[in-house]
């Protein structure tokens, strides 16, 4: 996509992991400085975006993943 160079889809079990694994996501990309150009969905963590400008990650709960269909979007 033109606004970015990465595009990563993850799936979590359940609310708490997605948020384990977007704290997790914003730590290495600090380690590998990378800048933080911003983070949305923490609050309900069903579906949560990372956004490091050139690398874009999104977090799914299971159903949210399913829902939405980001997979079927990009193929």
């Amino acid at each position: 996509v033109s606004y970015t160079d990465i595009f990563v889809l993850a799936t979590a079990s359940n609310r708490r992991q997605v948020q384990a694994i977007a704290d997790e996501v914003k730590k290495r990309g600090k380690e590998l400085n990378q800048t933080l150009v911003g983070t949305e969905g923490l609050e309900a963590a069903r579906w949560v975006l990372v956004d490091f400008a050139d690398v874009v990650v999104h977090i799914f709960d299971e159903p949210m993943r399913g829902f939405y269909d980001l997979d079927g979007l990009w193929k």
